[in-house]
């Protein structure tokens, strides 16, 4: 009879066993993201550094792929450089004797004497292969083989 008194008592009428207690949600599982591919070769790379903790062994083919852009990249430098190196070398003068002469594929040319608009044009030149040079040096600072 205890139990009819305490339930009299608290106002609630338990059954015996039975308890106020609320029941636990189930915890959440979370899964990983699986990692994002941009470039297959890169996922696996990431993959293998983060397993080894090291850069991974690159292939013998990757590597003369590498060293082939690499003096790619080099040839276009040495070209802008000499290009740039004999724009800077060339002398205009007011004399009728410095003319520039385009010609295309046709054969069909054009030749000025004007001394302001071959100035233009070189230092139209000079500023295009500059801004190539430019952008081939920063592709050689950021290479890695």
């Amino acid at each position: 009879m205890a139990v009819t008194a305490n339930a009299k008592k608290n106002g609630i009428d338990k059954k015996p066993g039975e308890t106020n207690k609320k029941p636990v949600p189930a915890p959440k599982i979370i899964k990983p993201e699986p990692p994002t591919k941009s470039n297959g070769s890169d996922v696996t790379k990431d993959l293998a550094k983060q397993a080894v903790g090291a850069e991974p062994v690159v292939s013998i083919e990757d590597r003369i792929l590498q060293v082939e852009k690499l003096k790619g990249l080099t040839d276009r430098h040495k070209r802008a450089t000499a290009t740039l190196s004999n724009l800077s070398e060339f002398k205009y003068n007011s004399s009728e004797s410095c003319k520039i002469t385009i010609v295309d594929d046709a054969g069909k040319s054009f030749t000025t004497g004007d001394i302001n608009l071959i100035r233009n044009i070189a230092d139209g030149a000079e500023a295009y292969i500059k801004g190539k040079k430019q952008n081939v040096e920063n592709e050689l600072k950021a290479f890695t083989l």
